[in-house]
């Protein structure tokens, strides 16, 4: 009897070790997978923020460039719908502000995380402000002293 006992202790000790290593390869298959996501998520935000960043320092480029031109300058940016598979919204605010700011938009209906902004030298943006301007070009022109920006 006494090696029918050890042989169930024996089995029962296989048994849990067996299981210890099923859990252990599935705490470790879990960590894995939660890293995959991650590291994605992480490289998509990446995406998105140096694709605004780019974005803006272009529309400010372009201001800079305008105002510091001699004779009548004039350029065209055609601004993206979406950044990194993110909808995104660019907003060009006039004086006092003189600011671009790209927004992405949140998970609510009408809230918006701000991804990027730069501040501009003096516009005038043709008719005010100029405020979600997903797929549409903007025109940056200068005709004499003033730069003007507006919509095609």
């Amino acid at each position: 009897m006494s090696k029918n006992l050890e042989f169930k202790r024996m089995s029962r000790r296989s048994q849990m070790s067996f299981e210890y290593m099923i859990l252990f390869t599935l705490a470790l298959l879990m960590f894995i997978v939660i890293g995959t996501v991650l590291v994605s998520s992480i490289e998509k935000t990446r995406e998105l923020d140096s694709g605004a960043k780019y974005l803006a320092k272009q529309i400010k480029s372009s201001v800079i460039i305008a105002s510091m031109s001699q004779t009548d300058f004039q350029t065209n940016i055609t601004l993206p719908v979406s950044i990194a598979d993110r909808k995104v919204i660019v907003d060009i605010y006039k004086a006092p502000d003189n600011l671009v700011v790209v927004k992405e938009e949140g998970a609510n209906p009408g809230s918006y995380n701000l991804v990027a902004r730069e501040f501009l030298p003096i516009i005038n943006p043709v008719g005010g402000n100029l405020e979600n301007l997903n797929n549409k070009t903007i025109i940056i022109r200068k005709q004499g002293d003033d730069i003007t920006m507006s919509l095609s």
